[in-house]
């Protein structure tokens, strides 16, 4: 997931991530439900403090003998708003989570950037690589083996999981 303070203070820089990667999302629309989500926990915050602020009042004109009608009033409205800005608050932090695990990190500087796998760079390698011979992906191979089945998974959970069996 990509930083917060990073987002917030150098969105250019989240921007650009976007871009080099090719994705395409709407990176506006995610720092305005953020600015929206701190200005709604503020304002929580403010509401219920005011709230505790006048029940502590309606506790001491009780003890003294005096009526609180107008105070128990003003805490009656002030649990509503609270629970409207809880409501509010949670619905757009549950949209602000779900979208923030979509923006992509930033590449290190170092990265090329490229369309695909045939714009990457080979930096370094290790061992020799026998000439001639096909290598299967980890995959086909596991499925071969029977210690894998991404079959099973997918009724079970869905794409992209797999069940391990047997050695695997």
């Amino acid at each position: 997931m990509v930083d917060l303070k990073l987002l917030r203070e150098n969105p250019d820089i989240i921007r650009e991530a976007v871009k080099k990667k090719g994705e395409s999302f709407d990176l506006d629309h995610l720092i305005e439900l953020d600015k929206r989500r701190r200005k709604l926990q503020t304002d929580l915050d403010r509401s219920r403090a005011e709230r505790n602020r006048i029940s502590k009042q309606i506790g001491i004109k009780k003890k003294r003998g005096n009526g609180a009608e107008d105070l128990a009033k003003k805490a009656k409205d002030l649990s509503r708003r609270i629970k409207d800005l809880e409501s509010e608050l949670r619905s757009v932090d549950d949209e602000f989570q779900r979208l923030i695990l979509w923006v992509p990190n930033p590449p290190h500087p170092s990265v090329p950037v490229g369309e695909g796998d045939e714009d990457n760079i080979v930096i370094r390698e290790w061992g020799n690589r026998p000439e001639g011979q096909s290598f299967l992906p980890h995959w086909e191979l596991g499925e071969g083996l029977g210690i894998l089945s991404f079959k099973e998974a997918a009724k079970i959970s869905g794409s992209r999981f797999v069940v391990y069996k047997g050695w695997g």
